[in-house]
């Protein structure tokens, strides 16, 4: 029995730091991911390989250990735990009941599968209650999306920075050949790209720039600009980046025209996520099925488990 019960707290203690560790290490990266800074594969592999070693050590734990006394503060913790890294509102601390009571809920799905199941199938028994883990690791992940975006405007939610540069970079050519002026770098200045433009125009009319004062081309540039900003509502600062000055535009008039239901869009941002990330999930439920299978064989070969046969009383209804 001492032996037994050795073997469920190593269980156990892997199930909780697996579980925690790759919360924390998705509490880190989902920033990242939000801000759309990815660069690397290795950072991804690194995540979902956390994940999956996760949902392996809970399967193996939920299988195995018999004390519920262990299992249910084990799983409680690993559910609980992870909420500890955002600050406790009450969107989270909705999730975070419900991530406590459906994870209990799928490890006793699972331990109840096992007992009732004749003979040992991995696949039958685990899928009692993976589909349900997964679900709560992404509401987990979501919770960390929601508290990223959250104070971002709705233009940095749909379109992050990088991916708007990286827009602003393959787009830049078309426009400015379309408009008729020079090639404009997307470091340049709102001012820089305004002297282009001006310098162009005035090129058209068959005056040359460059016999004009910089005084007055000074001018005119900031003529053309207060124009704009008038015109169309923009805040300009001549010394801005062009990208910066646009996304800035955007994001404000994104935001003035969602008024009060602005606070909502993070929101639906996160089930969007959620959505999508679960969906995502679907590769990792069947890895895990076949990894735990494997995992079991190994741990029956070392003789860290055992096999035995169990006789099972069954109650069903007749008439």
């Amino acid at each position: 029995m001492p032996n037994v019960l050795a073997k469920e707290y190593i269980l156990a203690f892997l199930t909780f730091s697996s579980g925690v560790t790759a919360s924390w290490y998705w509490f880190r990266f989902v920033p990242v991911l939000a801000a759309g800074e990815i660069n690397d594969w290795a950072t991804i592999l690194i995540a979902t390989l956390l994940l999956l070693g996760a949902a392996i050590c809970f399967s193996v734990f939920t299988i195995l250990v018999k004390s519920r006394g262990i299992m249910y503060a084990t799983v409680a913790l690993t559910a609980g735990v992870p909420y500890l890294f955002v600050p406790a509102e009450i969107p989270v601390l909705v999730a975070f009941g419900s991530s406590v009571l459906f994870l209990i809920v799928a490890a006793s799905f699972i331990r109840t599968e096992h007992v009732l199941t004749p003979g040992f199938n991995t696949r039958k028994i685990i899928r009692a209650g993976l589909p349900l883990y997964f679900t709560i690791i992404s509401l987990t992940v979501s919770i960390y999306y929601f508290v990223a975006v959250r104070p971002k405007s709705i233009v940095d939610i749909i379109l992050p920075r990088p991916a708007f540069n990286a827009s602003v970079r393959q787009l830049s050519r078309p426009i400015t050949m379309l408009l008729g002026m020079a090639p404009i770098a997307p470091e340049q200045t709102v001012d820089d790209a305004l002297k282009a433009y001006v310098t162009s125009d005035l090129q058209k009319r068959g005056i040359d720039a460059s016999a004009i004062p910089a005084e007055e081309l000074t001018k005119m540039i900031a003529s053309v600009r207060e124009n704009l900003a008038a015109q169309f509502n923009l805040t300009l600062d001549g010394k801005t980046s062009l990208p910066d000055a646009i996304y800035q535009n955007i994001g404000a008039r994104a935001d003035a025209i969602a008024g009060p239901y602005r606070k909502y869009f993070p929101f639906g941002a996160a089930l969007l996520f959620f959505l999508t990330f679960k969906g995502l999930t679907l590769p990792l439920h069947y890895a895990t099925i076949l990894i735990t299978a494997i995992v079991i064989k190994i741990l029956i070969a070392i003789q860290f488990v055992k096999k035995q046969k169990e006789q099972v009383t069954v109650e069903r209804l007749t008439l």
